[in-house]
């Protein structure tokens, strides 16, 4: 009889577990698809600013500015300036979560659960370093100047360009540069209008 009412008591215990995972699991399919639905139409906006930005420029030309603290080159142009870090990510020790031997259930004689049993581990976190500065977009290369970490980088040297969690990441084949920009919808615009057109058009 025992025995019986253990096992009656493990099967209720899994029906419980199995209730539960299967609701957690369809709210979080519900909230995954309420995040995709906001992050379509937030791309759609985006999109949509986008092109209007590009359109102006096309039709305006890009803006001219007169940045008498850089050393230009013959021929080239400031189009940009603004403020920026410069970022250096590292991962870092945080610190040090000790281990459970967990608790441990009788349910019927010589049958028990243990749960909330694991190992201790230290814990990791990306730190990111930041160097403030003033960022510019010329008709031939990016300019970042701070006290340390100034940077130059010119656009025939660019090999990948991506957005990492707001971040700016370009790639050259000698070092990658990660930058947070403040004004950085008008900066990308900006530096995909001139990378992507003839440099007769960009003056």
């Amino acid at each position: 009889m025992e025995g019986l009412l253990g096992l009656l008591m493990l099967g209720g215990i899994i029906a419980i577990i199995v209730y539960y995972t299967n609701k957690r699991k369809e709210e979080k399919q519900q909230e995954e698809a309420r995040m995709e639905e906001a992050r379509r139409i937030e791309e759609a906006e985006l999109k949509e600013k986008w092109d209007r930005k590009t359109k102006e420029l096309l039709e305006n030309g890009l803006p001219i500015i007169n940045c008498s603290n850089l050393q230009l080159t013959q021929n080239e142009l400031c189009h940009f300036m603004g403020n920026a870090c410069f970022c250096r990510v590292k991962q870092q020790t945080v610190g040090y979560e000790g281990g459970s031997r967990g608790v441990s259930f009788r349910v019927a004689k010589g049958v028990s659960f243990r749960v909330g049993n694991y190992r201790g581990h230290y814990v990791k976190q990306d730190i990111t370093e930041k160097t403030d500065g003033v960022i510019y977009l010329t008709n031939k290369k990016i300019i970042f100047s701070a006290i340390k970490n100034s940077s130059v980088i010119k656009y025939e040297e660019i090999i990948n360009l991506n957005v990492v969690e707001n971040m700016l990441q370009i790639q050259t084949e000698k070092k990658t540069y990660l930058f947070q920009v403040v004004d950085d919808f008008n900066f990308m615009v900006i530096l995909d209008h001139v990378i992507n057109k003839p440099e007769k058009e960009v003056f």
